[in-house]
């Protein structure tokens, strides 16, 4: 019996289903109690599933606990009655593994040539010109020759200058040649023999003065002049060349530019071991794919999976897996499996995503929808699936606050529409998705994306997002619940989303509650119409904390929460915010809303940065409530 079934029944029982002593059950559940006079009847249990079904069924469909069935086996299962009387929660549970046994399969990434030799390090070193990195808490042997590696800041797009300037204490630099734009604020920057103890001062560009002149995000401890200083640089990627010693390692690769206290991460390429498991889940009718943490790993090290896309030339959304049948969970062990995805990028010509031109692609880390492989174009749409449980790191400098992009991408620093965490295929439709107690960090573009798509009983839960160029999540949905993630540091909002009033598309909830956002430029959440008609649905905005909204780099409305029209369209209606706090926002809200709208018991509190206003209204209204 796998651990996996188990593990998915006490989970459904845990939310309250069957409660032997005392305890509440949701609304519209049939309540089993050791203690009643009455047991209840096979029937009853035939009634509790089905209450079940009409509460979660959306919920767990990606968990593949199928009600319909459940209801069968409870009518015809002996067994219920013998255990009914003293044990109805056994009975039931047992009703549930029954079908959970019959009906989901449970596979392994290992099972199918995955190896979890991947390791992430923070102190990599490399000269400008050389192929060799130096890791003083390294542990390479002579079995990582070959292995596939990333260098965080040692690859192209760099600039390097001569003639820099600092003094000890100072967040100043100053270069008579330099060449700063006021785009550079983000970029990660070192500055030769600034640091402690004549090391290297390593940081990212805070602020732009001049042409000449930038403050850094960090103060010297050393003064030094006329000294190399390197910014900009984005990832290097290669092979190992050849192992020297347990804490050096010759590339396939020079670096591009001089880099220390450098991410590095290595290892066995595994993208194809896992569309492989994944595609034979979806084959099988659905399945739990399972990626287990490694069982060991060395000091000071982070240990996971290497996932590469290398479909750029040949895929219209390039990505190094990508779930394209229904029924499909992708699950690591608690509370995180590590996926290191490919950071750096490469230059492309007359690719199927971009034909005809070229410009530069890195690829998604994980899909979910997609019309290459044995599914065809039936795989553009996709329902009932699971990511869970993962961590998933971009492999770059993330944010740089530089929100330029193009198709296809000619920058290498900018947003970049082709580096999502996960990607959702445009224009398409999805229902029962679950994306739970997920991180995502250091991509160049947004970490959770669908455009154009239906999106309908889609979860985004405990989760982590941060550092990255663009927004945090951004959907078009039906149907959506964003519940108690913590989303940080990006260069545009928090989440951008968008409703419609009509169609398969027409807003039915979007509930946003028990967030944390901070560390955003422009807003934390914002929700804007994309039609002509008035949503009948709900925008509920609740219990959020929001901190430090616009006061770095600010540019939009510079506020926590902004419900708007986009395009002259008409704005949502029927919204709720309540119980939310902000901290040193430069605003709470601008509010567009086509009526219906409660603004209750929220709390602004500015104590260390400055702000610009609480409201700001700036629609014709009705129907508005702002009180407390």
């Amino acid at each position: 019996m796998s651990s996996n079934v188990l593990s998915n029944v006490f989970e459904i029982f845990s939310g309250g289903i069957c409660v032997t002593q005392s305890g509440s059950i949701p609304q519209g559940f049939l309540r089993f109690d050791r203690t009643s006079v009455q047991p209840p009847s096979y029937r009853d249990h035939y009634l509790a599933a089905s209450a079940f079904e009409q509460k979660f069924g959306s919920r767990y469909g990606g968990r593949h606990v199928w009600f319909s069935a459940m209801r069968t086996v409870c009518k015809r299962y002996s067994l219920v009655r013998r255990l009914r009387g003293r044990y109805p929660c056994a009975a039931f549970s047992l009703l549930l593994l029954s079908y959970s046994l019959l009906g989901q399969s449970t596979s392994n990434v290992l099972s199918f040539g995955a190896v979890p030799d991947g390791i992430l390090r923070i102190d990599g070193v490399m000269l400008a010109g050389s192929s060799t990195l130096t890791s003083a808490s390294g542990s390479f042997t002579s079995a990582d020759a070959g292995k596939y590696i990333q260098v965080i800041g040692a690859g192209p797009g760099g600039i390097l200058k001569t003639d820099g300037s600092i003094s000890s204490g100072s967040n100043v630099l100053t270069s008579p040649s330099g060449t700063f734009v006021s785009s550079d604020v983000g970029r990660g920057i070192v500055v030769v023999g600034a640091g402690s103890g004549g090391g290297n001062l390593v940081g990212a560009i805070q602020g732009y003065v001049s042409a000449n002149s930038v403050t850094l995000s960090l103060a010297a401890k050393a003064s030094v002049a006329g000294v190399p200083y390197y910014y900009g640089a984005m990832t290097l990627e290669g092979t190992i060349q050849s192992v020297q010693r347990s804490t050096a390692v010759v590339l396939s690769t020079p670096a591009l530019a001089t880099i220390s206290s450098a991410t590095f991460a290595y290892g066995t390429e595994n993208h194809a071991a896992f569309q492989a498991a994944v595609d034979a889940a979806g084959q099988a009718g659905g399945g739990v794919v399972n990626v287990p943490a490694p069982l060991s790993c060395p000091l000071a090290a982070v240990c996971g999976y290497v996932v590469k896309a290398t479909d750029q030339m040949t895929a219209r959304a390039p990505g190094a897996v990508k779930i394209r049948y229904n029924n499909v969970s992708l699950v690591g062990s608690d509370p995180q499996t590590n996926l290191f995805c490919r950071g750096a990028y490469a230059t492309y010509s007359n690719t199927v995503a971009f034909p005809n031109t070229t410009g530069n692609i890195r690829g998604f880390c994980l899909t979910i929808g997609d019309n290459g492989g044995p599914n065809g174009a039936a795989g553009e749409r996709v329902s009932n699936a699971t990511i869970s449980h993962l961590h998933l790191y971009g492999m770059t400098n993330g944010n740089t606050f530089n929100v330029n992009f193009s198709y296809p991408p000619h920058t290498s620093d900018g947003w970049d529409v082709t580096h999502k965490g996960i990607y959702m295929w445009d224009n398409s439709a999805f229902s029962n998705i679950t994306i739970d107690s997920v991180v995502i960090q250091d991509f160049k573009a947004e970490n959770i994306y669908s455009g154009g798509s239906t999106i309908t009983g889609m979860m985004i839960e405990k989760s982590t997002m941060t550092n990255f160029n663009g927004n945090g999540i951004s959907l078009l949905a039906a149907d959506l619940q964003v519940l108690n993630n913590t989303i940080s540091n990006g260069s545009n909002a928090a989440v951008e989303n968008s409703t419609v009033s009509m169609g398969s598309q027409a807003l039915v909830r979007q509930l946003y509650q028990g967030n944390t956002i901070s560390l955003f430029p422009r807003e934390g959440i914002v929700v804007v119409g994309v039609d002509n008609g008035i949503a009948s649905g709900s925008v509920q905005i609740i219990d959020n904390y929001f901190d430090a909204i616009a006061q770095t780099n600010p540019s939009g409305t510079k506020s926590a929460i902004y419900i708007a029209s986009q395009n002259n369209f008409v704005p949502p209606s029927n919204v709720t915010v309540t119980g939310n706090t902000c901290h040193d926002c430069n605003s709470f809200g601008v509010f567009e809303t086509s009526g219906n709208t409660l603004i209750q018991g929220n709390t602004l509190k500015v104590d260390r940065d400055g702000s610009g206003g609480v409201f700001s209204f700036t629609y014709p209204l009705t129907n508005m409530t702002v009180t407390k």
